[in-house]
């Protein structure tokens, strides 16, 4: 390290090291961060990935008007997001039918992951 700037190699040699930060470091997404920007896409990711068959997209659960897929690069396991199959830029743009299935899966997501990984909490965030 000089002049007070890190690398992203000198970086690694840092995880664990406590801090008033509390940073959550996953070094697995050196991968995703090191590959540098990707072409701007004028497809949106959440609407194309319902239509790739399931393994291909991630995808875990179904529904009529909402689907959860596994995040490719995750802050944690059981990183999932649950999104609606319409494009939609705010949640409070989702109907009332789509809010209840985002919620409906989100609780069936949350009780399998309690099940199968004897998680002790979740965080739950919207964008």
């Amino acid at each position: 390290m000089t002049g007070g700037q890190e690398s992203w190699e000198d970086a690694g040699l840092l995880a664990g090291v406590p801090d008033e930060f509390q940073r959550l470091w996953t070094p697995h997404r050196m991968a995703y961060i090191q590959a540098g920007p990707e072409p701007l896409r004028e497809e949106c990711p959440f609407c194309e990935a319902p239509k790739k068959p399931d393994a291909d997209a991630l995808i875990v659960a179904r529904g009529k008007t909402a689907y959860v897929l596994l995040n490719l690069f995750p802050y944690n396991s059981g990183h999932l997001l649950v999104c609606p199959y319409r494009h939609i830029p705010l949640y409070d743009d989702a109907t009332p039918e789509e809010v209840a299935e985002i919620g409906e899966l989100t609780q069936q997501a949350m009780r399998v992951l309690r099940q199968v990984s004897r998680c002790d909490g979740f965080n739950i965030g919207m964008n």
